[in-house]
């Protein structure tokens, strides 16, 4: 192995450890990764509001349904394979990945990872997280880090280690909002309800309407992102 002044090179790739059961050690040196994380993931961590996080191999075990405790000395393999695939360590053949580097240092998976559970069809479930998610829809990761407090609409689910990801199908669908909401800013209202929202007059007899207008008794629907409860129209 060579070494340059002030970096270290690893020369040897990381290889699964054999055995259905496996050790902190183990789980450790195989994600790369010391001993002390390996504990959160078992025992959970303490959260700044002094609360303990649900340990995330709890967490997996809970989801696949598979019977195991803090206390045991040993991980199952399942349980293991299933954690480094959902948050990023792991590829769909169980190879170690790369992560990437986020904000002051935080470890980001390199690329969407893949859920626990498969979706309807029996395939695997991706999960998009921030990174990603910008990437997708063109926005900087600011942007995006941004927005679970900033828009409503924007689904979001919390992984096994606390953060922010979205499934395929909440990705396409909070798409098709940003769509409608270009489009709605491309259409000039007819006018306005009691509540501000925009709205304009149905020419379809056949399209559902979301009121009547009291000058005219004319049907109207409201515009793109601006639906009933704050939802966007389809």
């Amino acid at each position: 192995m060579t070494k340059k002044k002030g970096t270290a090179t690893r020369t040897r790739a990381r290889t699964a450890p054999a055995g259905e059961e496996l050790t902190r050690a183990q789980i450790a040196q195989w994600f790369g990764v010391a001993e002390q994380t390996v504990a959160k993931w078992i025992v959970g961590q303490k959260q700044p509001n002094g609360e303990i996080r649900t340990p995330a191999f709890i967490m997996i075990a809970e989801t696949l349904e598979i019977d195991y405790s803090p206390s045991q000395s040993t991980v199952p393999r399942a349980i293991v394979e299933a954690f480094g695939k959902a948050v990023g360590y792991l590829d769909e053949d169980n190879n170690v990945l790369e992560a990437g580097q986020g904000k002051r240092g935080t470890w980001l998976p390199a690329k969407p990872t893949i859920d626990p559970l498969p979706d309807e069809n029996g395939r695997p479930r991706k999960r998009w997280y921030r990174d990603h998610v910008a990437d997708e829809l063109g926005f900087s990761v600011r942007t995006v880090a941004g927005l679970p407090s900033r828009d409503p609409q924007f689904p979001r689910h919390f992984d096994e280690m606390g953060r922010v990801f979205l499934y395929d199908e909440d990705l396409n669908a909070y798409t098709a909002i940003l769509r409608e909401r270009d489009e709605a800013k491309a259409l000039k209202p007819h006018g306005y309800d009691e509540q501000g929202r925009p709205w304009r007059f149905i020419d379809s007899p056949q399209a559902r309407a979301d009121g009547i207008d009291p000058k005219t008794q004319r049907a109207y629907r409201l515009l793109p992102g601006h639906g009933k409860d704050g939802q966007p129209k389809s």
